[in-house]
């Protein structure tokens, strides 16, 4: 099997590429000429030495130097407070990176994922992204705080990113500083140790091709375009999803994404039965496990792999760094776990396919609940998914709700038809499949009934998958269920909801997204917040929380993504839970969900006139008309988001999250830039309909 050049693993561990090593440096890179002087800037900083910490605001704006130029977008309002942002841009006749390596989509996301691993790789390496002292009073008052200098920090997957932009006409790299004061005064020295000495190294070290070993930029980009294509090819096909020979799939800890390198990892390798080869432009030809369209039953004993295979095809819609061991594990971008989710709310969601005949007569046409079940979560999701498009669901028999699955003989003769308003998946699954053309991956130790119903089914031993399905027909032929049939051969309607963010999600002040998995949504400035103003608060905080970890501040002024933050019900502050949503990666993607909740609010003003000087909202009146004045549909605000993401970037759909932002501001480059969050990537359009389900207080219309 032909490899990309240069990705040679080393028996027992990681690549390079896992291990950290230098993303692409020559060995002399930093003796490169850096442009050292910017004698206006540093005269200023030291006209402002001991002055009040705000004086800081008077460096907003733009500043040259020989090779690049330094623009100051925000400055934060005192050392305590969410750090600074600042923008380094170097014009491409000084750059020089070839049009070669970001000339399409893909491979323009592919470099600027490259050069922000390179700068946040150049920032750890000399703790400049490390606080040297946190001090929050005390004896530590008057000790020299910030003179921190961070990039949004990837993970392992390629996405795309507002931390750096590269066109034909400039690099960009958009960063966060905290100015350095002591007590609440500036420091000149220590900030001209960062904005003077600091940022000519870094760009003369990261945002300069020459700096970069050529070979090591086109393997990475290559790999990442390859990655992309084969998805692109499953379809033709007939697959869903595709495991390379070879793959690492475990993960280093259940807190680590980072690949398991003991000796002993057990690569993957397809049974022969259902292995296919494809051939790509820059890797050659790649074999592995295809997925075929359908119903595909993963089972095996416990701790033989099964669930290990389905969390690296849940992330299998993302592309992932060489060396990951993920490389060439994909599925289609349009399939979605789904988990059961007790506590969540559901807001007019029609859940009849699934559920119906509730006790006293609750109609389930229009489904709503501040409190669901985990059937009923389940039922909400799939509906909710197959809303925006969805063609395919994953899931996992232990984080499933059991009744929601299957209903087995005597459970069948115990509670008969007429008294059970639930429907399970079992039979429904062929139908979604057969007639919508909706597949399903099911991990099962347990449900054996799902043996009638699946397409394919693998069983996984010592981590390695043996196909599985002649015997386990032979075994649903030999030991019938005796089980029912709950359902029709149709499946049901799909909900066509309108949907609006009501304007007090960001009335006060932008959501923050405190964790991966967690948006808090502001409180009214007003002494009477109630749950008539702001239907998510009731003064015990949302209901889907059960307890509250602490955790410590990062760069954005939330917490770190290592503690789980859930509101409890002690906790006054209204939130969106996002707990369940396991394909999210970054906790970048949550803040781009939290900005575009503004975006919502914004946009919902479009048919009276405001806003229309940006490029989104100008094309939402139409969606108005075509609804006949009703808002849009779930499905055409996030085609809508789709198409402009895709056409205009990530920066597009949050740059009216500003308040201050105004149409005049759309013909002035330099203002929009400033604007632009620096440490956002891209959700799915899928994560996107997800936060909106469980906003409480969503506003829906059918």
């Amino acid at each position: 099997m032909k490899r990309a050049r240069g990705f040679h693993h080393q028996r027992g561990g990681p690549s390079k590429w896992a291990r950290g090593r230098s993303y692409g440096s020559r060995p002399d890179s930093r003796t490169a000429q850096a442009p050292v002087n910017n004698g206006p800037l540093e005269q200023r900083l030291w006209d402002l030495d001991g002055q009040s910490y705000g004086q800081y605001k008077l460096l907003l704006g733009q500043h040259p130097f020989p090779t690049y130029d330094l623009y100051i977008d925000y400055v934060q309002s005192d050392p305590y407070a969410p750090p600074s942002h600042i923008r380094l841009r170097v014009d491409q006749a000084v750059a020089k990176f070839p049009s070669l390596l970001f000339n399409s989509p893909i491979r323009h996301t592919a470099l600027c994922d490259y050069v922000t691993r390179r700068i946040f790789q150049f920032l750890s390496g000399r703790g400049m992204n490390v606080h040297e002292n946190s001090g929050g009073g005390g004896r530590d008052f008057w000790a020299v705080k910030g003179a921190r200098l961070t990039i949004d920090p990837p993970g392992q997957q390629v996405l795309e990113r507002t931390s750096v932009d590269i066109t034909n006409d400039y690099v960009e790299a958009r960063m966060s500083v905290r100015l350095p004061a002591r007590g609440r005064s500036i420091v000149a020295d220590e900030a001209h140790r960062v904005l003077i000495k600091a940022l000519p190294t870094l760009v003369a070290d990261t945002m300069l091709y020459g700096a970069y070993q050529p070979e090591q930029v086109l393997e990475f980009v290559d790999c990442l375009e390859d990655q992309a294509a084969l998805r692109g090819m499953l379809p033709r096909q007939g697959l869903i999803g595709f495991v390379r020979n070879g793959a690492i799939l475990p993960r280093k800890s259940g807190i680590s994404d980072h690949p398991l390198a003991t000796e002993g990892v057990v690569k993957f390798q397809s049974p022969s039965s259902l292995e296919m080869s494809f051939t790509l432009l820059h890797t050659g030809t790649v074999t592995g496990m295809g997925i075929k369209k359908g119903i595909t039953l993963i089972a095996g004993g416990g701790f033989h792999g099964k669930s290990t295979l389905l969390q690296a095809l849940e992330k299998g819609i993302y592309n992932h760094i060489p060396g990951d061991g993920r490389e060439f594990v994909c599925i289609s971008t349009d399939m979605v776990k789904i988990k059961a989710e007790d506590g969540r709310p559901v807001t007019q969601t029609d859940i009849t396919p699934f559920i119906n005949n509730l006790p006293f007569g609750k109609q389930t046409t229009q489904f709503s609940t501040d409190d669901a079940s985990g059937s009923t979560s389940m039922a909400a999701g799939i509906q909710e998914a197959l809303e925006m498009g969805c063609t395919g669901f994953l899931f996992d028999e232990d984080t499933c709700a059991t009744n929601f699955l299957i209903r087995d003989q005597r459970m069948q003769t115990l509670v008969p038809k007429s008294k059970e308003p639930i429907t399970p998946l079992i039979a429904k699954v062929g139908t979604l499949s057969q007639k919508m053309g909706v597949s399903t991956i099911l991990v099962a130790g347990g449900c054996g009934d799902y043996l009638d119903v699946a397409d394919t089914v693998i069983c996984m031993e010592n981590y390695r998958p043996h196909d599985a399905t002649a015997a386990a027909i032979r075994i649903a032929q030999q030991y019938p269920t005796g089980s029912q049939k709950e359902a029709a051969g149709t499946y049901g309607t799909i909900p066509q909801r309108h949907i609006t963010v009501p304007k007090w999600v960001a009335a006060h002040k932008p959501p923050a997204a405190k964790s991966l998995h967690q948006i808090t949504l502001p409180l009214h400035t007003n002494n009477h917040t109630s749950s008539e103003q702001n239907p998510a608060y009731d003064g015990k905080g949302p209901r889907q929380g059960r307890g509250r970890k602490a955790g410590t501040r990062d760069d954005d002024g939330g917490t770190d993504e290592s503690s789980l933050q859930l509101a409890s019900r002690d906790d006054p502050l209204p939130s969106i839970s996002l707990a369940h949503l396991d394909q999210l990666c970054e906790t970048s993607q949550t803040r781009a969900l939290a900005a575009l909740l503004v975006t919502f609010t914004r946009l919902g003003e479009a048919p009276s006139g405001a806003g229309n000087g940006h490029q989104l909202a100008k094309l939402i009146p139409s969606l108005y008309q075509n609804g006949h004045g009703k808002a849009p549909t779930m499905q055409q605000w996030l085609d809508l988001l789709d198409r402009v993401m895709d056409q205009q970037g990530l920066a597009a759909i949050v740059s009216l999250r500003d308040s201050q932002w105004n149409p005049a501001a759309q013909k002035d480059n330099d203002a929009l830039a400033a604007q632009i969050p620096n440490a956002l990537s891209r959700p799915r359009r899928y994560e996107i309909g997800a936060m909106l389900n469980r906003l409480r207080g969503l506003a829906v219309t059918i």
